[in-house]
């Protein structure tokens, strides 16, 4: 567990796995005092959520898709936190769609409560929700799509009672691009959707 920017290490915070596709948390483990680190034991044949809760951070989740077991038995995955203040960007990596497609999935659930509970607890927080895609295909239809799904995760939050004046939507297709569109690892990371405060 790091602060996203120092890259120090997190003790004592939280970290909670749950089984995405059948919607339940699996456990609890506590980062070590001193290292930060924490070990957690998964079974095969599903996709796991990983999201750390500490008070003041909010954290970059993390999936582990054990549907197919790995080669090898142990994975490390570093998590990161930042701290909750005005203009810091968190990357949603638990939402999942179809190709081309704003609907959400529904192994998203989490990525989603979990913001729907950042918002709730802090009824002041304004975000925006900023969508982005890689620069495969026509322009137009890109910037559509960044919109649209950045709104599929405003809808939801609105269906959890989060009211419309705290969410931004913006979609910016291929224009901030953070990896090389040339290279399929790259456009997987360009295709992501964020979310920034605007007042904590």
């Amino acid at each position: 567990m790091l602060e996203r920017h120092t890259r120090r290490p997190i003790p004592n915070a939280e970290v909670r796995y749950y089984d995405l596709l059948e919607r339940k948390l699996e456990g609890t483990a506590i980062t070590a005092e001193g290292t930060g680190t924490y070990r957690i034991l998964l079974p095969t044949g599903t996709l796991y959520g990983i999201i750390v809760l500490n008070p003041g951070y909010f954290s970059i989740s993390e999936q582990v898709d054990l549907r197919t077991p790995p080669p090898k038995g142990t994975l490390q995955k570093d998590i990161l936190v930042a701290p909750i203040q005005v203009n810091e960007t968190f990357r949603l990596n638990g939402l999942f769609f179809a190709v081309g497609d704003s609907t959400l999935a529904p192994e998203s659930y989490l990525e989603l409560e979990r913001l729907s509970w950042l918002l709730s607890d802090r009824p002041t927080m304004r975000i925006a929700i900023i969508g982005h895609t890689d620069s495969t295909g026509r322009l137009d239809r890109n910037m559509e799509l960044s919109w649209r799904r950045a709104n599929a995760v405003a809808k939801y939050l609105l269906s959890r009672g989060i009211s419309e004046d705290r969410l931004q939507v913006v979609g910016k297709g291929p224009t901030e691009p953070i990896a090389d569109n040339r290279l399929p690892e790259g456009r997987a990371l360009n295709r992501r959707v964020e979310f920034r405060i605007l007042s904590p």
